[in-house]
């Protein structure tokens, strides 16, 4: 039993107490009284002691009923507290539990986590070197086809001017070794075979 309910159980005990101690009070002023005056229910004192007891009588049980229901209702009341708080006792021991478990995995979760982000860094680090070396052989494709055409056209641009530099070369040995009658033989003869060439 809880000191709420000990108290109730005392207040019960002292006001029947009080009530047996009223009563004792009650028949010692009616003995008192009776030396006093001759027969007893002459005495005003009996009369009202008589009242008195039969109104404490008369209420006790009902008042005892009373205190006893509201006593009834405050041991309800604390056995209901009791039980919530033995409710909230075992929801934080679940708690604790819980939470003892979690900080023992810790460590655990902890390199789970770790793991799995070393892993994801990796994985993202390949995609990206993968990116990178495809983003190199298409540069580098293109790098090969630009020197190509480069290639080509400082190829073409040599022909070019080799041609050039030949003609003129040979425009000036010609203008140099032959004669004018043996440039104009020549002369005909070139055009001699671009008519055939037609």
């Amino acid at each position: 039993m809880t000191s709420e309910v000990l108290a109730g159980n005392e207040e019960l005990d002292m006001i029947q107490n009080t009530l047996a101690d009223t009563a004792d009070a009650a028949v010692a002023a009616v003995e008192n009284a009776a030396h006093h005056y001759g027969a007893f229910y002459e005495n005003p004192e009996f009369w009202v002691g008589t009242a008195f007891v039969l109104v404490v009588v008369l209420l006790a049980r009902p008042v005892s009923r009373m205190v006893k229901s509201m006593l009834e209702k405050r041991i309800d009341g604390i056995a209901r507290r009791i039980n919530d708080a033995q409710k909230l006792r075992d929801d934080a021991q679940k708690l604790w539990v819980e939470y003892e478990k979690k900080f023992l995995n810790a460590p655990n979760e902890a390199y789970d986590i770790l793991k799995k982000s070393e892993n994801e860094m990796e994985q993202l680090k390949n995609e990206r070197i993968r990116k990178l070396e495809e983003e190199i052989k298409v540069r580098e494709t293109d790098a090969q086809n630009r020197i190509a055409t480069a290639e080509q056209e400082a190829v073409r641009e040599i022909r070019v001017r080799s041609s050039e530099l030949s003609i003129r070369a040979v425009k000036k040995i010609l203008s140099e070794k032959l004669d004018d009658a043996a440039q104009d033989k020549l002369i005909d003869r070139s055009i001699e075979l671009l008519k055939k060439a037609e």
